[in-house]
């Protein structure tokens, strides 16, 4: 599976609503994050689940799954844009229409 994108973005903890700061990387199938410096993902989001994706400020969104909304914050607006636009776009390459809000 090759890379489509890599880079940070801080993510809201579903238990701890502490915004940390996680590495993504997106593929054709998935966006999976990682803690720290490790080679294994903490979780993995399948494309084929994200069904919406919530513009909630300027560089905060939300990507809403069948069983989890994962709420995710770019360095910058531009960041986020760039990230929201690299999801959108590997969604619907693997046949998922992403409704945008």
């Amino acid at each position: 599976m090759s890379t489509l994108k890599e880079g940070s973005m801080y993510k809201r903890g579903l238990i701890n609503k502490d915004w940390k700061s996680r590495t993504f990387v997106l593929t054709s199938k998935q966006l999976a994050y990682f803690k720290g410096g490790s080679r294994t993902p903490a979780g993995t989001i399948d494309l084929l689940q994200i069904h919406q994706i919530t513009d909630i400020s300027d560089n905060e969104f939300m990507l809403s799954t069948s069983s989890r909304i994962y709420s995710l914050r770019g360095e910058s607006l531009t960041e986020s844009e760039s990230w929201r636009k690299a999801i959108i776009d590997a969604c619907n390459k693997a046949g998922v229409n992403v409704l945008k809000s």
